[in-house]
C-alpha cells in the first residue's frame, strides 16, 4: 500500500503515517524542490498532470505507478478552479482514489476565499474520504458545501508536543503572551486590537507580552507595538521548536490573534503544554477545545474582550490537557492505515442508474432510494468514482443530466408509486434513450469502466452497454423487463442483456434469466443505523401502501397490548383512507416520511418492530435496519425475509396467522439480546460487505471483456 500525501513530512501528517518498519503503509517523501530548502515542498508538482505522466527527478517511475491513494491536506490554493478539476481528472483517468483532510475550510494565507472554496468543492465532490478535526467543521462543510454528513469522519488533532518532550519555561515568564510569527494574513494586524488588549490585561494588573519575528522591525505594527507601554515586545529570530515550547509554557495563557481560518495546531500545541487559550469566534477553533475551563471565546477583532478572555484564563493558570492524547493518536494511526487499505486495491469508473420516479434523497420515498443512497456511498467509500444518475433533486448526483421524475400535475388524485399520467411514460422512455446514448459513448471513450443499472427500466438490454452492464433485480419479474431481457438474449446471444443480480434468492427465482444471478443482499450503513437504548412501544415503517400492510402491525400491536409508532410516505391515499384512518387511535401515532437520522431515533427507541409485506417482498431493508438499531421484528415469512432471518427463525410468522401469529411471536423476540442482534447485522449487512461483494463482481464483469 502506498500514499502520496501532499504534503508528506509535515508533523500532523507524520503523526498519523508514523513511518515504522513494521507499518506496512509507504508514504512517499516530498518533493526535493530547492536543495538550498529541503524543508519545502511547495507548490507540489503532484498537483500537475505532467508530473503524472512522466519521469522526473523527485519521484522515481516506480514509486508514482506505485500509489494506491493520494491524501491531501494543505497546498493546492496556487491552483486555479480549473487547474483542480486537471488534477482530480488525472486521478480518474489513474483510478486513484482521493482523501482530503480538510484543515482549511477558510485557508489563512488568502483574504478572498471565493476562488479557493471552489477548489475546496472539486475535492470534496470527487473524495472517497473527508476527514476533519471538529465537529464544528463538519456542520459547516454539510451546511455550505452541501456534503453529506454521512460522509464526513471527525479525526482529533493528534498531539503536537511528543509525549516524551520535557519542556523548561523560558525567562521571564510571561502573563499573557500572543505570537505574531511574521504577522501573516489571517493575524491581526490592526495595533488598535493589541493596544485594547493590553489595557484590558493591565486593568487585572496583568501584562500582555507579543512574541514577533525580527523580519518584522521596519513595519509599522512593529514600531506600534514597541512604543506601546502596556505591552511587552519580544522580538526574536524564528523559534526551533524546543525554544517555542519554552516560550509557550512560560505563559500563563496564550491569546491566539487570529481574524481568519478553520483550526489552529498552535491551540492544540497549548493545550499539550497545558496552557489555556484565548480563540476567536471565527472558524472553528472553538470546537478544538478538550475543556471549557481551558479555552475561552472572543469576538473576532475585539481586543478588549480578547484581552479580558486572555486575563481571565490566566489568572487561574496551567490546566493539564482533559483528554486522553495517547488513545486520539492510536486511533488517528489506525483509521488511516484502515483507510489506506481498504482504498488499495482495483478501483473503477463506475456509472450507478438509480430508479427516476422519486429523487434519491432524504427522507427517502421507499427502500430502493434508501438502497441506491447507501450503496453510492458505500462504492465511493471502497474507492470508485461514481457518475450518479437520478433524478433530479437527488443528492451527491451527476447533475449535467438527471431524469425529470413523473409529473402528477393536474392528476393528483390519480398519483400512484407505479403508475403514470398521459405522457408521462413516453418522456420517460426519451430520457432512458438519451442516458444510454451517452453513456456508449463513456464506455468507447473509457471514461467509465462499466454501467451498474439499478432502474426498473429496459433500455439498456441488448445495448452496446451489454458487455459491462450489471443490472440488479430489486423487485419480482415483471413483463416489461422480463420482456426486454429475452428479446435482449434473442439477439445477442446468452450475455446480450449483460449481468445480472438479486437481492434475495426468492427474487432471482421469479425471473427467466441467461445465467443465474449472483446473490448478493443489501446493506444498510452501518454507521447511520447504530445500536438505540430500546423502549415501550412498537414501531412499524416503509411505504403506507397496501403491499406493505401496516395496518396489520396496528392490529398486532394493539392485540399485544403496545402502543406503536407508524413512520412513512403515504404512496396511496385510497388505501390509508381504508385501512389506516379507522385505525387510528391514542395507542397510534403517525409519523410522515423523515430524514435517516430522525427515523433512526424513532426504530432505535422502540421495544419491537412489525414487517408486514402482504406480497413476496424481494428482500425487506426494514428487516436489517430495525435490527443494526438492535430493535427486534417480528415478520411475515414472505418473499427474501426468511433468508435475512435464517439465523432468527423464531422472528417469522406464517402469513397465515396474520396479526394474532405478530402479537403472539413478541415475547420471543424480546427475549433476544439488543446488542448481538445490532452485531450480527452489522456484520452480516454492513455497506463495507457489500462494497466488497460488488468490487469482486466488477472485476469479474470488467476482467471477462479486458
Amino acid at each position: 500500500m502506498a500514499v502520496l500525501s501532499i504534503p508528506s513530512q509535515h508533523p500532523y501528517v507524520r503523526s498519523i503515517y508514523p513511518r515504522l518498519t513494521v507499518h506496512d503503509v509507504k508514504v512517499l517523501d516530498d518533493p526535493l524542490l530547492d536543495p538550498q530548502e529541503p524543508a519545502r515542498w511547495w507548490p507540489h508538482p503532484a498537483f500537475t498532470p505532467q508530473w503524472w505522466q512522466q519521469d522526473t527527478a523527485d519521484t522515481s517511475w516506480q514509486d508514482k505507478q506505485s500509489i494506491d491513494t493520494v491524501h491531501v491536506h494543505f497546498g493546492f490554493e496556487h491552483l486555479s478552479v480549473q487547474e483542480t478539476r486537471e488534477f482530480v481528472a488525472e486521478l480518474r483517468r489513474r483510478r486513484i482514489p482521493l482523501i482530503i483532510t480538510v484543515h482549511d475550510i477558510d485557508n489563512p494565507h488568502l483574504n478572498d476565499q471565493s476562488s479557493y472554496h471552489q477548489q475546496l468543492r472539486v475535492l470534496l465532490e470527487d473524495a472517497a474520504r473527508i476527514l476533519t478535526l471538529t465537529p464544528l467543521a463538519s456542520q459547516r462543510l454539510t451546511q455550505e458545501f452541501n456534503v453529506d454528513p454521512a460522509r464526513i469522519q471527525v479525526v482529533a488533532h493528534p498531539q503536537v508536543v511528543p509525549a516524551e518532550t520535557t519542556v523548561q519555561p523560558a525567562h521571564p515568564p510571561v502573563q499573557v503572551g500572543t505570537f505574531l510569527k511574521s504577522v501573516r494574513s489571517n493575524v491581526v494586524s490592526d495595533f488598535q486590537f493589541y493596544k485594547d488588549a493590553a489595557a484590558q490585561c493591565a486593568q487585572q494588573g496583568q501584562r500582555l507580552s507579543v512574541f514577533i519575528h525580527q523580519d518584522q522591525q521596519d513595519t509599522e505594527l512593529f514600531k506600534q507595538l514597541e512604543n506601546c507601554a502596556d505591552i511587552d515586545l519580544r522580538a526574536h529570530d524564528e523559534f526551533s521548536d524546543d525554544q517555542l515550547f519554552a516560550a509557550i509554557v512560560s505563559c500563563q495563557a496564550v491569546l491566539l490573534p487570529y481574524q481568519g481560518g478553520t483550526h489552529s495546531g498552535w491551540m492544540e500545541m497549548c493545550r499539550d503544554l497545558s496552557v489555556p487559550v484565548a480563540v476567536p469566534d471565527c472558524g472553528c477553533f472553538s470546537g478544538q477545545a478538550d475543556s471549557a475551563d481551558a479555552v475561552a471565546t472572543y469576538p473576532t477583532g475585539d481586543g478588549n474582550l480578547a484581552g479580558k478572555a486572555a486575563s481571565n484564563l490566566a489568572a487561574r493558570g496551567h490546566i493539564p490537557y482533559q483528554g486522553n492524547r495517547a488513545h486520539q493518536l492510536k486511533n488517528a494511526v489506525s483509521l488511516h492505515h484502515q483507510m489506506a487499505e481498504e482504498l488499495s486495491g482495483q478501483k473503477f469508473n463506475i456509472a450507478f442508474v438509480a430508479p427516476n420516479r422519486f429523487p434519491i434523497v432524504e427522507p427517502y420515498a421507499g427502500g430502493l432510494e434508501a438502497f441506491c443512497a447507501s450503496t453510492v456511498r458505500a462504492l465511493r467509500e471502497f474507492g470508485h468514482r461514481v457518475d450518479f444518475y437520478a433524478a433530479q433533486g437527488s443528492a451527491g448526483n451527476t447533475k449535467n443530466f438527471e431524469f425529470s421524475g413523473i409529473d402528477w400535475t393536474g392528476y393528483e388524485h390519480q398519483m400512484t408509486d407505479h403508475t403514470y399520467p398521459p405522457g408521462e411514460r413516453e418522456k420517460e422512455d426519451a430520457e432512458f434513450r438519451v442516458l444510454r446514448q451517452r453513456l456508449e459513448k463513456d464506455l468507447a471513450n473509457g471514461i467509465i469502466d462499466l454501467v451498474y443499472n439499478n432502474s426498473l427500466h429496459p433500455e439498456f438490454f441488448g445495448s452496446a452497454l451489454h458487455p459491462r452492464l450489471i443490472t440488479t433485480l430489486h423487485t419480482p419479474a415483471f413483463e416489461e423487463m422480463q420482456e426486454g431481457i429475452a428479446q435482449a438474449v434473442s439477439q445477442h446471444g446468452a450475455t446480450g442483456a449483460g449481468v445480472f443480480t438479486a437481492v434475495s434468492q426468492a427474487s432471482a427465482s421469479t425471473w427467466d434469466l441467461p445465467a443465474p444471478a449472483h446473490i448478493i443482499p443489501n446493506s444498510m450503513n452501518e454507521n447511520l443505523w447504530t445500536p438505540g437504548p430500546g423502549g415501550q412501544r412498537a414501531v412499524w415503517f416503509g411505504r403506507v401502501v397496501p403491499e406493505k400492510g401496516p395496518h396489520l402491525a396496528i392490529d398486532a400491536a394493539r392485540q399485544a397490548g403496545l402502543s406503536i409508532t407508524v413512520i412513512g410516505r403515504v404512496g396511496d391515499p385510497e388505501y390509508f383512507d381504508a385501512e389506516i384512518s379507522p385505525r387510528l387511535g391514542t395507542d397510534v401515532e403517525m409519523v410522515s416520511e423523515c430524514s435517516q437520522q430522525e427515523l433512526r431515533t424513532q426504530v432505535g427507541k422502540a421495544a419491537i418492530c412489525f414487517v408486514t409485506p402482504q406480497w413476496d417482498e424481494p428482500f425487506g431493508m426494514v428487516v436489517i435496519e430495525a435490527l443494526a438499531c438492535g430493535t427486534p421484528v417480528v415478520a411475515f415469512a414472505r418473499g427474501g425475509i426468511p433468508e435475512i432471518l435464517a439465523d432468527y427463525p423464531q422472528l417469522l410468522v406464517s402469513p397465515a396467522e396474520g396479526a394474532t401469529g405478530l402479537a403472539n411471536a413478541v415475547p420471543r423476540a424480546l427475549e433476544l439480546s439488543r446488542a448481538e442482534l445490532s452485531r450480527w447485522a452489522h456484520s452480516t449487512f454492513g455497506s463495507k460487505e457489500l462494497a466488497k461483494r460488488y468490487t469482486n463482481l466488477f472485476s469479474q464483469t470488467v476482467g471477462e471483456v479486458l
